[in-house]
């Protein structure tokens, strides 16, 4: 799955939160490739807001936002 990269330092957590992610829409019953689009669009989704949001925390990667289920085009691969 490819995306346009997302600008931003906000992206401590990215590989964990899409596992978690990816595991909660398998558990909701979505299929395997669908659960990784979900999970891709909400680490999209969480890159983006916490940028919007939150600018830069501290000097190193700051953390997702996480904000629920992605909703719009936009975070989708």
């Amino acid at each position: 799955l490819i995306s346009p990269r997302q600008p931003g330092q906000n992206t401590h957590g990215t590989g964990c939160t899409l596992s978690a992610a990816i595991a909660a829409a398998l558990a909701k019953g979505h299929r395997l490739l669908d659960a990784m689009v979900i999970g891709k669009a909400y680490i999209n989704q969480g890159i983006r807001l916490a940028n919007q949001r939150h600018g830069r925390l501290g000097l190193g990667h700051g953390p997702l936002d996480h904000a629920g289920w992605p909703a719009h085009g936009v975070d989708f691969p």
